[in-house]
């Protein structure tokens, strides 16, 4: 008797890239809309903006002057927001709004683009002028690269970080061939309030300001990689400050290292 013997046969398949789309911001589809759509995989109905999915590219083509805090919501994924040599810009040393406020399950990109006078000073809510990146377990990582803050401030009652507050438990943050320009708060960190480790490549502080940390406040157990980068007439004003350029602040006990290579002051 003749036996037919089926074996497996094992197929190789190319592997499936992550989804992704690029949405971008015109006539039909602002930029708080086009953060909805990347966010919730699903355009507004009452936009014109491309569909989400998963790890999107939102592009910008012309200046912009937001109202209010992006609603960038809890995902899981990836958004990069490519300016495109654009400027948002808010409300000034009036309002009372950052740009963007990051969920600790989002990972963000922000690329050719210029942050502009963005102002917080609400109690509770005064810390990160233009951005707060929040940390906690979910392995969120920034890269911020090719971009300029500018004129952003943070005031109020205990505020830190005039442009940028990093959060503790931020997985990885990289800053590259950037700018932080006349940025301030009344509290640490002119431009940036670091409580997560972060590396720091080809950027420059101009004439940031602050209590501590004229530029850059790095905060108890955190490392900075700090390279090829520039700090210029950076202040604390006040007679009490300390870190014109820099301030490492540790109380927790334990040894730190942070590493700068071939830096200015």
């Amino acid at each position: 008797m003749l036996r037919l013997i089926l074996l497996p046969i094992l197929f190789l398949l190319p592997a499936i890239p992550a989804l992704a789309a690029t949405i971008n911001v015109d006539s039909n589809c602002t930029l708080a809309q086009a953060v909805i759509s990347a966010g919730n995989d699903s355009a507004p109905a009452d936009s014109g903006c491309e569909d989400g999915d998963n790890d999107d590219t939102i592009q910008l083509s012309y200046y912009v002057r937001i109202t209010a805090t992006l609603p960038i919501v809890s995902s899981g994924d990836k958004i990069t927001i490519d300016g495109g040599g654009y400027t948002v810009r808010g409300g000034g040393s009036g309002s009372d709004f950052r740009m963007l406020s990051v969920p600790s399950d989002v990972s963000v990109v922000l690329q050719n683009i210029t942050i502009a006078d963005f102002h917080v000073s609400a109690s509770g809510n005064d810390s990160g002028g233009a951005i707060i990146v929040n940390g906690g377990i979910e392995n969120n990582t920034v890269v911020i690269r090719n971009a300029v803050f500018r004129d952003n401030s943070a005031t109020g009652r205990d505020p830190v970080g005039g442009a940028i507050w990093f959060s503790g438990g931020v997985d990885s943050i990289l800053i590259e061939d950037s700018f932080f320009i006349d940025n301030h708060t009344i509290g640490s960190g002119g431009a940036i309030f670091l409580e997560s480790s972060a590396t720091i490549n080809n950027t420059a502080f101009i004439g940031n300001s602050a209590q501590n940390g004229g530029a850059i406040h790095v905060n108890n157990d955190v490392e900075l990689t700090l390279t090829n980068s520039s700090f210029i007439n950076n202040e604390v004003p006040e007679s009490n400050g300390t870190g014109g350029a820099l301030r490492f602040f540790n109380n927790s006990g334990s040894t730190v290292e942070s590493t700068l290579t071939h830096v200015t002051f």
